[in-house]
């Protein structure tokens, strides 16, 4: 069976309608995907609801100016919308969560010993930037911002330079796309419901395209949970919802 990389070296950038993709009518209006899914292609849920902000995570999919920040309360369909989307497109998906003690060589690799000898093994940004794939970056406020800050070279488009594997620098793939989720819009929590995340250099949340997502209507979480268990009544429902 051919290796991961492999399979992203083959993979064939094409030209698709997005009204075609995402939403069954043609519109003439361009989108970039891949003309076959990876292993690393999200699978498409045929049951999934686009939130009303998808709207603008589509756009943002056909004229990428710059990276996405995707932020809101938690299970709202933040992740799940981008995963989605990128399934139609047959985006390769390289996901990571932040924590506290994530590191810039989480994402960017590191050097192993194989075979009796040191090689470099490529992280997830990397490899998202070389062969094309969408990096999402989840719980982006819970790093730290020093961390975060070792990123604005990607985030401006910049090649990604590897001095552990000899300085070699990674141009962006013309389909790489940079995307990230987070509870709050990296101005800190105020709500007091995130423990954990941080307040962000003003200079990295500067960077994206912020866009805020919310929770769905209640008559549309209604008509999900009606339409995935039939057999609740109508009532429990609504108090669910509540």
């Amino acid at each position: 069976m051919p290796t991961l990389q492999e399979e992203l070296s083959r993979l064939q950038p094409v030209d698709c309608d997005a009204g075609l993709v995402f939403g069954g009518k043609a519109s003439g209006t361009v989108v970039r995907g891949y003309a076959d899914a990876t292993a690393l292609t999200p699978r498409i849920d045929p049951h999934f609801r686009f939130p009303e902000a998808s709207r603008d995570v589509i756009v943002w999919f056909i004229a990428p100016e710059d990276p996405l920040y995707l932020f809101g309360p938690t299970g709202c369909g933040k992740s799940s919308s981008i995963r989605q989307l990128a399934a139609r497109l047959k985006y390769p998906v390289f996901e990571v969560t932040g924590h506290g003690r994530l590191e810039f060589a989480d994402l960017v690799g590191h050097l192993s010993l194989k075979d009796g000898s040191m090689t470099y093994e490529y992280g997830p940004l990397a490899l998202a930037m070389r062969y094309g794939g969408l990096f999402l970056f989840n719980e982006m406020d819970v790093i730290a911002p020093d961390v975060a800050s070792g990123l604005h070279g990607v985030l401006d488009g910049c090649p990604l330079c590897i001095p552990e594997n000899g300085g070699e620098l990674i141009v962006p793939h013309p389909l790489f796309r940079f995307a990230a989720t987070a509870n709050t819009n990296g101005g800190g929590d105020t709500t007091g419901l995130y423990q954990g995340t941080q307040r962000q250099n003003l200079a990295f949340a500067d960077r994206f395209l912020l866009c805020e997502m919310s929770y769905p209507d209640a008559s549309v979480e209604e008509e999900l949970l009606r339409e995935r268990f039939p057999p609740l009544p109508p009532q429990l429902c609504r108090s669910m919802v509540d």
